[in-house]
């Protein structure tokens, strides 16, 4: 899902409050939940993984799937 958003957004534009036309893109970063796992816990492994996607550059999709459980 956040492929397809990003991928409706990017190349396209919108027009600022003064009429000067700003090119729009996103990235997200995408994280799994594991038994056990808080939701804040969650929440920061999404905003890590956004850091990451975004450390290369713009207009990216990363997906961190959840870390093995402790054994």
């Amino acid at each position: 899902m956040a492929e397809r958003v990003r991928s409706k957004l990017a190349g396209r534009s919108i027009v600022s409050f003064v009429g000067v036309p700003i090119r729009v893109s996103a990235s997200f970063g995408v994280a799994a939940s594991r038994p056990g796992m808080t939701g804040d816990a969650l929440v920061n492994a999404a905003d890590e993984t956004l850091y990451r996607a975004k450390r290369p550059g713009k207009d990216r999709v990363l997906f961190e799937p959840p870390p093995a459980a402790p054994s």
